[in-house]
């Protein structure tokens, strides 16, 4: 029996140890859960700075090479033929003049984009600054008159309206007044409820009209534009209120006349004329006050036009005009440019479409050119054959051929797409720079066509740019933080804030910054979400803390048992 109660105090014994174990593996999970959920909720930045760089902005195709170069050369602009260099069987070289088109109406077109962008350009003259100053006089100066107006038509209420509500008091007076409860008794219902109705709206403008008096007895030249507005404002409210007022009073009195002895005719015709007196000048008050609202808000909205368009003078021309101008103006360059057709390649003239004289259509054939090199043969999707011209630069790269690239140019574009199973491709021609022997007509080839590019402009990581309602912008620290951060970016508790940025070439890394940012100006690039950093802490939170942790406890437990 003993020896059975010595057993059983070591097991109790043994399970107390695990017990303690497992509660202090619970309690270090859950402190390093606590610890690792705080770090994982931190948001991180990755920064970069605003360099200058080239920025290049392409579109990628796969097709295969041919092995016969026949292109249709294709005027690019409108007009008509004023020579034709070449005939059928010519041989020319690449670049060599086919057709020139008559491009007076293109040069015109670019003296006016030149024009206004020389305008946009140059700080304002002194004409129109001196214009957009005597704009603003002119505002001010009306803003003023109407301010003074308002002044005066207010002053004038106070003339007459205290002397309108002691009329008006007269006629409701208790005993004596022509429409006061002991007289009206003696007509009929409808003319106490009548006289009730008015008489409640009178004591009600009285009441309004002490506060409007109130209000008035600060009032002086000097206020200010507000005050005057919102004084303004409530003795138009009071005349209103004092005209409805002196309508009800008058369906008052016009029925207690009609409704009484003839020998109180004279009484009540005397009523009538004095409320029509001050129905007239009350509607003259509530006229001259509505003006001046009218007139006090218009010259006002004026004077801030006219402020924000000399503003506008001083500083020069919008960043995002100026921009548009500049895609305008090289708009127009190049089709000047186009009027020459020239040849893409070398080759012999297969062809010729156009004579001198004939009108000649942006995407009509002039000529057809034949040429026995290699030329590669791709299709682009809608979207990127729209951004692709003739004359681009391409880079080519077979998959049989490890390790060639071969430069050409875009020669030609079908006008009209390929529809396949609800997708539209464009089949597009390059013409190799350079011929290799090692390729062959029949082999896959890749394209990378250059749609555009720019060299030495400030530029950002596309991906640092983002849009908001139309808006392109970066965030920014300010004041810039001192951490690098690498890949994994710096913490920071106060959030960055955005800049409106305005953007030129968009190419495939980089970004062209036209205005918003400087050079060296730190950006954030990308933000590390604090998600990503969950699956690296997620192990510190098991049960025991680890498979180490897991196998000693477990060990423990099974030698404490097994004493």
């Amino acid at each position: 029996m003993e020896r059975r109660m010595t057993h059983l105090k070591k097991m109790i014994l043994a399970h107390k140890a695990l017990s303690g174990l497992v509660a202090v593996a619970l309690l270090s999970a859950a402190y390093g859960s606590f610890h690792s959920t705080s770090a994982s909720t931190e948001m991180r930045y990755v920064l970069g700075t605003v360099d200058r760089s080239t920025v290049v902005s392409s579109v990628s195709g796969t097709g295969t090479v041919s092995a016969t170069n026949q292109i249709d050369v294709k005027a690019k602009t409108s007009g008509d033929a004023l020579s034709v260099r070449v005939k059928a069987g010519d041989t020319v070289g690449a670049g060599q003049t086919l057709v020139t088109l008559d491009a007076r109406d293109a040069s015109i077109a670019l003296e006016d984009a030149q024009i206004s962008y020389q305008k946009l350009t140059e700080p304002a003259d002194n004409s129109a600054l001196s214009s957009a100053q005597s704009a603003l006089v002119n505002a001010e100066t009306s803003e003023t008159a109407a301010y003074n107006s308002a002044v005066t038509d207010i002053s004038s209420l106070f003339l007459d309206v205290p002397s309108i509500l002691d009329g008006l008091d007269d006629l409701f007076g208790t005993s004596s007044g022509y429409i006061s409860d002991a007289n009206v008794r003696y007509v009929s219902d409808v003319a106490i409820t009548d006289r009730s109705g008015a008489l409640s709206e009178l004591n009600s403008v009285e009441g309004e009209f002490t506060n409007l008096t109130s209000e008035y007895r600060t009032l002086s030249r000097t206020s200010s534009t507000t005050t005057v507005q919102t004084l303004l404002s409530h003795a138009y409210m009071v005349t209103k209120d004092l005209a409805q007022t002196l309508k009800d009073t008058k369906t008052t009195v016009d029925y207690v006349k009609a409704n009484t002895p003839p020998q109180n005719a004279a009484l009540g015709a005397t009523a009538q004329a004095n409320v029509s007196t001050w129905t007239d000048k009350n509607t003259s008050h509530l006229s001259a006050l509505l003006s001046d609202e009218s007139s006090m808000t218009t010259t006002h909205l004026s004077v801030a036009d006219k402020q924000a368009a000399l503003v506008k003078v001083n500083q020069g021309a919008d960043p995002l005009d100026l921009e548009s101008a500049q895609l305008g103006l090289q708009q127009k360059e190049q089709a000047v440019s186009d009027s020459v057709v020239r040849a893409p390649f070398s080759g012999v003239v297969a062809k010729v479409d156009v004579k001198v004289g004939d009108s000649v259509s942006g995407g009509t054939t002039v000529a057809t050119l034949i040429t026995p090199d290699e030329v590669a043969e791709v299709s682009l999707n809608e979207v990127d054959a729209a951004k692709v011209k003739i004359g681009d630069k391409a880079t080519l790269t077979f998959d049989a051929v490890d390790g060639l690239s071969i430069s050409g140019v875009v020669s030609e574009i079908d006008l009209i797409g390929t529809v396949s199973q609800g997708v539209v491709t464009y089949s597009t021609k390059i013409t190799f720079d350079t011929q290799d022997t090692r390729v062959r007509p029949g082999m896959s080839v890749s394209a990378e066509i250059i749609t555009d590019s720019k060299i030495d402009v400030l530029a950002v990581p596309s991906a640092a740019v983002k849009i908001q309602n139309g808006v392109s912008y970066v965030q920014v620290f300010d004041p810039a933080l001192n951490a690098a951060g690498g890949t994994q970016g710096v913490a920071s508790l106060v959030p960055p804030t955005q800049v409106e940025v305005g953007t030129g070439v968009i190419g495939d890394t980089l970004t062209e910054i036209l205005s918003g940012l400087t050079e060296g100006e730190q950006i954030v690039t990308r933000t590390v979400s604090p998600s990503a950093t969950t699956a690296a802490t997620a192990q510190t939170g098991s049960l025991f803390g680890g498979g180490a942790a897991r196998g000693g406890a477990t060990g423990s437990a099974t030698r404490a048992l097994g004493r």
